[in-house]
């Protein structure tokens, strides 16, 4: 897997005038991504099968809850970034967590759904803050 991004102006230009920059394996980004999301204090946010990872424009480092926290699974499926600066995850073992100044809050639909919840393929948040998940049970 390879990350790329590009810089362009409002004029049309060949593909060779643009700036990029790529990232791989080889520079640090994690394998296996599932979802991006960008939070409002500039990181980007990739969920992996692995694990949580953050990239500030220069590195990538693997995201550890602090003290006393944790995620739920390494698996991680779906991302929703929050207008207020908080990051929705959806894990594949069917749980939601939200992570909003270096506080992880964890919920499970186990307890809402017949049998294993199912893996969260989506997470988005309504205008009216109401938060949904599509679950695939």
């Amino acid at each position: 897997m390879a990350m790329f991004a590009s810089v362009a102006s409002a004029q049309t230009r060949p593909f060779l005038q643009f700036q990029h920059t790529g990232w791989t394996i080889q520079n640090g980004a994690p394998s296996s991504i599932t979802r991006l999301a960008q939070t409002t204090d500039g990181y980007l946010w990739l969920s992996t099968v692995n694990g949580l990872f953050r990239f500030d424009g220069v590195s990538f480092e693997e995201y550890r809850p602090p003290h006393g926290q944790q995620l739920a699974h390494t698996g991680i499926t779906s991302l929703y970034a929050t207008s207020d600066g908080g990051l929705w995850l959806g894990y594949t073992l069917g749980d939601t967590g939200f992570l909003k100044n270096g506080v992880l809050t964890l919920q499970s639909f186990k307890g809402h759904v017949q049998g294993h919840a199912g893996t969260v393929n989506y997470v988005y948040v309504t205008h009216d803050g109401t938060t949904w998940a599509a679950v695939e049970v």
